[in-house]
């Protein structure tokens, strides 16, 4: 009887103690608890583990649509709108009096307007931002033969991140740049002959009648043009630029003269028959007698195409000296109108146009035009461009 009663004791004071324990836990822990489920609830969006009438049943006044017809939207929707208008486009442009369709890449300006459209004046307009697309410098980005747009896509948010506005085509026969109006075979590159690829000037004429519409909506200025090329696209990008001006003027209407830099990541010296000591006696490239185009080389030292390139710059040094040695930048971006970057590496031109690990190169070659084009777009103020659509302006007018 006496052994029953101890048991029995010693179940009653176990049980206590467990009690105890049980309740102390819960003290504890409870808190804990509350702090993971808040972190929980900011890391991964609402706690799906609430409970109560709220979570049970929602009020069915606040279960609208979040947007109405006619109801203004949400600024974080606002903001995706925002967003999206500066996205990256997959546009197709047709080949004027050749019916290819050209695959391309548009990147708008990121224009600080959308940003600050007034001044610290909420009453007056901030004048100099009033139109800033006017004062926004184009690309044209050409990729080199046998490789297609995707290899300058980075290249491209590159320089719209630095305010600029970038176009990157397919050239024909290349990328998604296959189809023409009313053939029933793709076009194929590789068995293009010389006249064939020499052709493909039209795909830059036609990238530029897309900035030149743009242009005209007041989004970028066609008068800071600058094109940019890769290996053997080079050849192609001399061509354009140097045809480009050729053009004159039409009833006191500007049809060409627009280019302003050329960029060149390792070129080749020749394509199509075409060569680059052909194109250097041109005085709008070689300088003699004439102001020449402001002209950027890019190669790496230890690649295939650093002999050529090399040896192309001290033609083109010639009559575009450097600056003396010992003047600074600020000097050197004011008295040439010639530079080259060798960069200690191997790399081909579409990688170094392509890699995100180049970016010290783009940071160069967008002070390059930093300093040579958009410092002197005083000088080349927005006009509207086309002959038929300055007319019809001029009528409109009078």
């Amino acid at each position: 009887m006496i052994n029953i009663f101890i048991a029995n004791t010693h179940f009653r004071v176990g049980l206590r103690l467990a009690c105890m324990i049980l309740l102390i836990s819960f003290i504890v822990l409870a808190p804990a608890s509350s702090v993971e489920a808040q972190r929980r609830k900011s890391a991964f969006g609402d706690d799906k583990s609430k409970t109560g009438d709220k979570a049970k049943t929602p009020n069915k006044k606040s279960a609208k649509p979040s947007t109405q017809p006619g109801a203004r939207p949400r600024p974080d929707q606002r903001k995706n709108k925002e967003a999206d208008k500066f996205a990256p486009q997959n546009i197709s442009l047709t080949v004027k009096g050749e019916g290819i369709q050209l695959a391309a890449t548009w990147f708008p300006p990121i224009l600080e307007d959308d940003k600050k459209k007034r001044s610290a004046n909420k009453n007056e307009p901030n004048k100099e931002d009033a139109e800033p697309g006017k004062s926004i410098a184009p690309f044209i980005l050409v990729h080199d033969w046998s490789r297609s747009r995707t290899d300058l896509l980075m290249l491209g948010k590159y320089l719209q991140s630095q305010g600029h506005a970038v176009i990157v085509p397919d050239l024909r026969g290349h990328g998604q740049s296959l189809v023409v109006t009313g053939a029933t075979k793709p076009l194929d590159h590789t068995k293009f002959k010389k006249a064939e690829k020499a052709s493909a000037l039209g795909d830059i004429d036609q990238c530029k009648r897309f900035l030149q519409e743009k242009n005209n909506e007041g989004i970028v200025n066609i008068d800071l043009l600058n094109i940019v090329a890769v290996g053997d696209s080079s050849h192609l990008a001399i061509a354009w630029a140097l045809a480009d001006w050729t053009w004159e003027p039409v009833a006191g209407i500007k049809q060409g003269k627009d280019v302003k830099s050329i960029i060149l990541f390792s070129p080749t010296g020749k394509f199509a028959g075409s060569s680059l000591r052909k194109l250097v006696k041109d005085p709008m490239i070689s300088g003699r007698s004439t102001t020449p185009l402001p002209m950027l080389v890019i190669w790496g030292g230890q690649s295939e195409a650093a002999e050529g390139c090399d040896s192309w710059l001290k033609l083109l040094r010639k009559f575009r000296p450097e600056a003396p040695e010992g003047e600074d930048l600020a000097s050197r971006w004011f008295k040439q109108n010639l530079f080259h970057f060798q960069a200690p590496t191997g790399m081909k031109g579409y990688e170094l146009a392509g890699n995100p690990s180049a970016q010290q190169i783009w940071a160069f070659a967008n002070d390059f035009v930093s300093q040579k084009v958009v410092a002197y777009k005083d000088q080349f103020p927005w006009q509207l461009r086309g002959t038929k659509e300055v007319l019809k302006a001029r009528e409109q007018e009078e």
